[in-house]
């Protein structure tokens, strides 16, 4: 690429071109929250269909333009030269990385973003490493909580730790499960549920399979057939359960980014539901009426969906949060794990926002969530390799704490609270099912 030369005595020097690395690279934390919204905004437009792609190449109702990550034509696809006085690519005297996007935004094209690296079980990541490092640029820096838009009529008060709240020691009920292919194993499992029984559903990850267990972890049966074909299981993340009828509700992969699938109790396929504008779900609920509640991590954005098929709601939760990691349902109120955020965000059904729970020391990247009878709030996490919870009120007054020191638990997914108080969780990197005895809850 060819050395840029700008004359800081001439201020009509030719401005030089925008790269998008620019946008991606900010700083003050101005530019990181300017980043981070543009990033969102970008994602929001190619969900709602205003960008399209070919060829590796991304329009905003416009022609194609052949410029990737890198500046640099897309080889065999040449673009076509930008008209002469366009401001293609061109940033006039703007300060700001959004005010950039914003006169990007006025023109025909818009650089490439379809260049995304990721695994296809965790997938892009737009505020952590897996975006960018592969095209030799350097990751975004993980935004401060002072970067996130502030919330109108809110006071943020991190949740103190109270020196009357002790750590008590959780015991293991039992422990079930082991790297495999076979009955009671596992590959990376990377989410589980209750069923009607309080049988423990599993999503078997990269066995791509579901399987059943009773609470002592006995098996019961299993389902799914390796394929990307309707009825068959792909890398299947998450499962539900709707309580009205039995049926299975189970995310997986297929042939597209996600996709959503409807089983019987006793593993029948269904239906398929489309899901096309979710990229990564992080979590899965069911409400009172049996709607569907799915959480996107990479833009974070919460849509409620019916047993039909049937869009009925969503909303943007990325003002408010970073890395949606799970969510419960509870009333007409939706607890969502911030796992970047350190935190839980709770929104009304509309998607406003009500409150925040924990903070940075007592809910260290938080994982799982679930909400007991009594209406308790229980935040688990695996920082530092123990499985640890933090039991709030629903408003978010810290209550009790408790960690389990006898096994080591990588990378929880997941937690669920049985009607006798047993905890379970799920360590996904360590391939086994954890359920602990009765905690006390008020």
């Amino acid at each position: 690429m060819a050395e840029r030369s700008i004359s800081q005595n001439s201020s009509s020097a030719t401005p030089p071109p925008l790269n998008f690395a620019d946008l991606l690279c900010p700083t003050t934390e101005a530019d990181v929250a300017a980043q981070f919204n543009a990033i969102n905004n970008l994602t929001a437009l190619a969900k709602m269909g205003s960008i399209s792609i070919s060829n590796g190449q991304s329009t905003l109702n416009g022609p194609i333009t052949g410029l990737n990550l890198h500046t640099t034509p897309i080889p065999n696809s040449p673009p076509p030269p930008p008209p002469p006085g366009s401001q293609v690519m061109r940033v006039i005297n703007t300060p700001s990385p959004i005010e950039g996007l914003e006169t990007l935004l006025g023109s025909n094209p818009i650089v490439n973003t379809s260049s995304r690296v990721g695994s296809p079980l965790n997938g892009p990541v737009m505020n952590g490493t897996p975006f960018l490092l592969g095209h030799g640029l350097h990751s975004p820096p993980i935004l401060p909580p002072s970067a996130l838009s502030p919330m109108s009529g809110q006071t943020y008060n991190p949740t103190p730790r109270s020196s009357s709240v002790k750590l008590s020691t959780m015991q293991i009920r039992c422990k079930f499960g082991q790297l495999g292919p076979g009955k009671s194993q596992f590959s990376s499992p990377h989410g589980f549920c209750l069923g009607l029984e309080e049988e423990i559903i599993v999503a078997d990850t990269n066995n791509h399979r579901i399987q059943v267990f009773e609470k002592t972890g006995d098996f019961k049966y299993q389902f799914g057939v390796a394929g990307k074909e309707e009825g068959q299981l792909w890398y299947p993340r998450k499962v539900a359960v709707i309580r009205s009828s039995g049926k299975f509700v189970v995310c997986d992969r297929g042939s597209e980014r996600s996709r959503m699938q409807i089983f019987t109790k006793t593993g029948h396929f269904l239906k398929k539901i489309a899901i096309r504008y979710i990229d990564i779900v992080a979590g899965l609920a069911i409400t009172s009426e049996g709607t569907i509640v799915a959480v996107d991590s990479v833009a974070p954005t919460v849509f409620i969906i019916s047993e039909a098929g049937d869009l009925l709601h969503w909303f943007d939760c990325s003002e408010y949060m970073r890395e949606p990691s799970d969510i419960a349902v509870c009333a007409k109120e939706f607890y969502i794990c911030d796992f970047k955020g350190h935190c839980v965000i709770v929104f009304s059904e509309k998607g406003k926002f009500l409150r925040r729970i924990g903070c940075e020391n007592v809910t260290n990247f938080p994982n799982g969530i679930d909400i007991s009878d009594a209406g308790d709030v229980l935040v688990g996490d695996s920082h530092g390799n123990r499985f640890h919870i933090v039991v709030f009120s629903r408003q978010g007054n810290l209550l009790s704490e408790f960690e389990c020191p006898y096994v080591k638990v990588s990378r929880c997914c997941g937690l669920k609270i049985t009607s006798e108080g047993y905890v379970v969780t799920l360590a996904k990197n360590n391939h086994h099912v954890l359920v602990l005895n009765t905690l006390y809850i008020m």
